[in-house]
């Protein structure tokens, strides 16, 4: 049995339409959650303890998602259908990074964009695709993936090996 785990970082913030209930953000995320093993947004907790994981803002009407986990190969399918789910309660367009960290150091960033019309993701996708093209930054701040990069390679390095733990390897 192949259990090829890869640690994994999902971050954005998606507008909400008025009127969107948590069981709907739920019933959207539920390939997400179901593949994590969770039943609830609440229990959707990211690895790193300073992250607050998938958060629902009723009152800003915002999904705020900055969840890092150990996952496998089905969940880049599982990671997209949840997300596409979210396009009926959107309000706006946004950009999901969803990052993956390989052990050889090298990192695999994808981009899924929501929203709620196909014209709007591919108005979203044009204005990223412009920023990028004009060397500005990217088209969000990359602070909580470079921290979490950064506490990973940290953690990596402090990370005892089996003879330092005693173990035979």
């Amino acid at each position: 049995r192949n259990s090829m785990r890869i640690e994994v970082h999902v971050h954005g913030n998606i507008p909400l339409r008025a009127g969107v209930t948590s069981a709907q953000i739920e019933a959207a995320l539920k390939p997400w959650l179901e593949y994590i093993d969770e039943d609830s947004l609440a229990d959707a907790r990211s690895v790193y303890e300073d992250e607050p994981g998938i958060a629902f803002d009723a009152r800003e009407r915002l999904l705020e998602i900055c969840w890092t986990g150990d996952v496998g190969r089905a969940f880049r399918e599982a990671i997209e259908v949840a997300l596409q789910a979210l396009n009926p309660y959107t309000e706006r367009a946004a950009e999901i990074e969803v990052t993956y960290y390989h052990d050889d150091g090298q990192d695999e960033l994808g981009i899924v964009f929501v929203g709620p019309t196909p014209e709007a993701i591919h108005e979203a996708q044009r204005m990223c695709s412009v920023l990028k093209a004009s060397s500005s930054p990217s088209c969000r701040s990359h602070l909580c993936s470079m921290s979490r990069r950064l506490r990973q390679r940290a953690s990596r390095a402090a990370r005892p090996t089996s003879e330092q733990c005693g173990g035979a390897g």
